[in-house]
């Protein structure tokens, strides 16, 4: 085992001194010279060698560290072990997701400059004829990619050669699970980019799209496309070239054109979470057509709702569309619901009790309710400040992640950030936050990456409570200030409703003086000018002109 250990150490340092030579072959000799002789416009160096720049930087770098190991030991006269070297870099490897995805239209673009480009490919042919290696163009361009993968390779098989005993054991785990992530992250980007470069294409032949639809979507990906059999609203049944993305299904024609440009006709789009999905009985069967390879679908709301039976050619393509549509149907649904639980940052926290009020709670707990939006749950933070799980009680240390959302959603409200993600302190002031907060002395240094406070115990306590005593006090103005405007806006209501009685009645006064004065009008002679209604009247004795100025009304 060791031997083989100090083998996969050798292949780890020879081959990155070997990877970066042909790093500086590509930029040296191809990219540099062929910018400078004017073969390639800056536009195009940038399409077919991306951020290599940069990646030859952070090897560089690494390749220099490396070569200071001794492969016996894995270490180098520091004491720096190779997993610690690559530890200290593979953040800075997730930049060749950038150049991974740019490799495939990249290799495009070079084929179609050999073709058109008699200059460029000369160019390429000198450079291969005078390389050691005699290594094309072509052949250098997919090193990098080659390299990504093959890291979490290498450190996979220094793992199993390493003993469990090892003292690097635990750091050669942390980097394969580093290296992992990384490769994974580079596969998917790499995955998204083809995704929506498919979508554009697409796109790009589809004609007579409602204007209100945009097909191109950043997250928007296909996941199944065949020509189905399909009827609508009981129409009859026609071929369609059927698409179904991570959220909608798409239904097109194909349109007969002249040579190989395929185009397509927009016909029904169906927003798969509100689609009803089901199979047919064979019960339900009216024509001949209806057969065990039928699904309905059912899409739209009112008006615009939509009945889909879908014939498809066999058992197996039904089952995997049928399992497809369901399974994306769920999980949209899933992420719907959980984006409308998310809470109202910024809503007012309200204690429902003291610290061991009578609460239904253990003593010492605080409970914090937060309004969310309408129609949605309330939800409660709780943090036991007896036990106090999170910063400790007595001597002990213990984890709870909620005491430290309690706190970090109960200074939210007070414009506080209490987040170790977001300041360099660890819970640091945030955008309109209180600068005198207590909780800003709580730093990184007292807390682990897990939250857990791992200072003195008894100043933590102190520590929370008195920013809990502060913000209570605060939120009791708050709730005061609230108290007065309310009580100042019922009072202004009664007011209102008072002036509102006064006016009715005075309404009622006026159309009986106006009866009256009709009643003792002269039956015959000469007709008289009829008043205007809204002229000034009469001030009979009986009447009692109301004041010009409002009434007072007491409350």
């Amino acid at each position: 085992m060791v031997r083989h250990r100090k083998a996969v150490i050798r292949e780890i340092i020879d081959t990155e001194s070997v990877y970066v030579k042909h790093m500086a072959i590509l930029i040296e000799k191809y990219m540099t010279p062929a910018v400078a002789r004017g073969l390639l416009v800056k536009e195009e160096k940038d399409m077919i060698f991306s951020n290599i720049l940069l990646i030859y930087g952070v090897n560089t770098q690494l390749k220099n560290s490396l070569t200071e190991v001794n492969p016996e030991t894995g270490e180098d006269p520091k004491g720096t072990s190779v997993s610690k070297i690559f530890a200290g870099v593979c953040d800075f490897l997730k930049m060749y997701s950038t150049y991974c995805t740019k490799y495939p239209p990249a290799i495009d673009y070079v084929q179609s400059l050999m073709g058109k480009n008699g200059a460029f490919e000369a160019f390429c042919r000198e450079v291969k004829e005078n390389t050691p290696e005699r290594l094309d163009i072509m052949d250098l361009l997919i090193k990098p990619v080659q390299r990504i993968c093959k890291y979490p390779l290498l450190f996979r098989e220094l793992l199993r050669n390493t003993a469990e005993t090892h003292k690097e054991r635990a750091m050669l785990i942390e980097v394969q699970e580093k290296l992992e992530a990384v490769a994974a992250h580079v596969n998917e980007s790499k995955r998204n980019a083809e995704n929506l470069q498919e979508v554009l294409n697409i796109a790009n032949q589809l004609d007579d799209v409602p204007k209100d639809f945009v097909l191109v979507e950043p997250n928007r990906r296909l996941l199944l496309r065949d020509t189905l059999r399909i009827s609508v609203n009981g129409k009859p049944t026609k071929n369609y070239e059927t698409l179904l993305f991570n959220d909608i299904l798409l239904q097109t024609k194909k349109r007969m054109m002249l040579g190989k440009n395929k185009r397509y006709v927009f016909k029904e789009k169906v927003n798969i979470p509100q689609a009803l999905v089901r199979d047919i009985p064979p019960s339900n069967a009216t024509t001949d057509d209806i057969t065990p390879l039928q699904l309905e679908l059912v899409g739209g709301q009112g008006k615009e709702t939509k009945q889909f039976i879908i014939t498809f050619k066999d058992l197996e393509e039904k089952e995997r569309w049928k399992k497809e549509i369901v399974a994306l149907k769920l999980k949209l649904q899933e992420e719907e619901l959980t984006k409308k639980n998310i809470r109202t940052v910024g809503a007012v926290p309200k204690r429902k009790a003291g610290v061991g009020g009578d609460t239904g709670e253990p003593k010492g707990a605080s409970v914090y309710s937060e309004k969310k939006l309408e129609g949605s749950p309330v939800v409660e933070h709780r943090a036991d400040l007896n036990s106090l799980k999170v910063m400790g009680g007595g001597g002990g240390v213990s984890k709870r992640a909620d005491n430290i959302e309690a706190f970090r959603m109960h200074n939210l409200s007070k414009g506080t950030t209490f987040s170790p993600e977001t300041s360099s302190s660890g819970l640091g002031v945030g955008s309109g936050a209180l600068p005198s907060s207590p909780l800003a002395g709580i730093t990184e240094a007292n807390l682990d990456p897990d939250g857990e406070f791992v200072g003195d115990s008894t100043d933590g306590l102190e520590k929370i409570r008195r920013a809990i005593q502060l913000e209570d006090t605060k939120r009791e103005a708050v709730e005061k200030d609230v108290s007065q405007a309310e009580a100042d806006t019922q009072a202004a209501k009664l007011l209102a409703e008072q002036a509102a009685l006064k006016v009715d009645a005075l309404e009622k006064q006026l159309a009986q003086f106006r009866n009256l004065l009709a009643a003792q009008a002269p039956t015959s002679g000469p007709p008289t000018t009829a008043r205007s209604t809204r002229g000034p009247l009469p001030n009979p004795t009986s009447y009692k002109q109301p004041p010009s100025a409002s009434p007072k009304v007491s409350v």
